[in-house]
């Protein structure tokens, strides 16, 4: 339950158009969040009593608050003392350091990011300082999260054989580490992101020109936390009523028959394709696979769903039963 919570934060929502979504809650906690009705409401679905709610509440907050404490001294420490993020290699990868603080990342996970951050800040090659220092901070922002395995995604398969029937434009949930479509893919922190090619936020999505006048292709993935699922379909929905231009998306989330989320999915007029698929008949890529030495992928632990909400204009430019042969 700790990565539902986790991952129901506040993000800004910057148009008016999807003020009706539930709220978007950043991936980080803040100062000042203690009250999370979420993480209540996860707890009493448990069958845990009032009081052990509050004691668990409150335990888990003084951590976080414990945490941030934590990450503030280390901050002002290392700009007195001079701190810089540096880079060596080690078996099967690289470890980056600040401070007395490592982290670690694969070859094959480095050389897609210099790839991207090539591509997203048309530099030749990565190797400043500059590089080194965005590397640690992309790779701390997903370290902090905690769950190595929190957000998976497709199988690069997968996707191929997606394409063959709806030409993807971007992922609507990637990250520099776990992206299928180079270059084309949504993020949830473009404050680190940004230098590794991600075009924006998913919920950023309307403000990107082409989507508003071209519209696209789009395949969502998202973390498996219910919060969030529903807020990506009402955001979805809100696209498909104000952009005539052709927009599909395809979405994958776990056959959770009692969510919200699966259940506002099926009465949603843009509903054009539904597929179920057992848990053993594919694979994921593993959140973690970036770190040396940890496997890339995994089998699902429950059955998925398949959907496809498209405009007008959006399945009658690719007719959803093409997609009949793939799942």
């Amino acid at each position: 339950r700790w990565t539902r919570w986790n991952g129901a934060v506040k993000t800004p929502r910057p148009r008016r158009a999807v003020d009706d979504c539930l709220g978007w809650r950043c991936m980080l906690p803040e100062r000042g969040e203690e009250e999370d009705g979420g993480l209540e409401y996860e707890l009493e679905k448990l069958g845990v009593g009032e009081e052990d709610r509050k004691k668990v509440h409150a335990k888990l907050w003084a951590s976080v608050r414990a945490a941030l404490d934590k990450v503030e001294r280390s901050a002002v420490a290392g700009r007195r003392l001079g701190h810089i993020a540096y880079m060596e290699e080690v078996r099967e990868g690289v470890r980056i350091t600040y401070g007395d603080l490592s982290l670690y990342m694969s070859d094959s996970a480095l050389e897609q990011i210099r790839s991207l951050y090539c591509y997203g800040t048309d530099r030749k090659e990565p190797s400043s300082p500059l590089f080194v220092c965005r590397l640690y901070a992309l790779a701390a922002r997903y370290r902090g999260l905690g769950g190595e395995s929190y957000q998976g995604c497709m199988s690069a398969e997968l996707m191929g054989k997606l394409r063959e029937a709806l030409p993807i434009d971007a992922e609507c949930f990637a990250s520099p580490m776990n992206v299928t479509l180079p270059h084309r893919f949504c993020s949830a922190y473009p404050d680190v992101e940004l230098p590794f090619a991600s075009i924006c936020s998913f919920q950023e999505m309307h403000l990107y020109s082409p989507v508003m006048q071209h519209g696209g292709s789009f395949e969502a993935y998202p973390p498996f936390v219910e919060e969030l699922m529903l807020a990506m379909y009402l955001y979805i929905h809100a696209l498909l009523l104000h952009i005539s231009a052709p927009l599909s998306f395809c979405i994958f989330i776990p056959a959770w028959d009692d969510t919200p989320a699966v259940q506002a999915i099926r009465a949603c007029p843009y509903l054009t394709f539904e597929r179920k698929i057992e848990k053993y008949r594919y694979r994921y890529r593993a959140g973690y696979h970036y770190l040396p030495g940890r496997g890339n992928t995994l089998i699902p632990y429950s059955s998925s769903y398949v959907f496809v909400l498209q405009n007008a204009s959006g399945s009658d430019k690719y007719p959803p039963h093409r997609l009949g042969d793939i799942f």
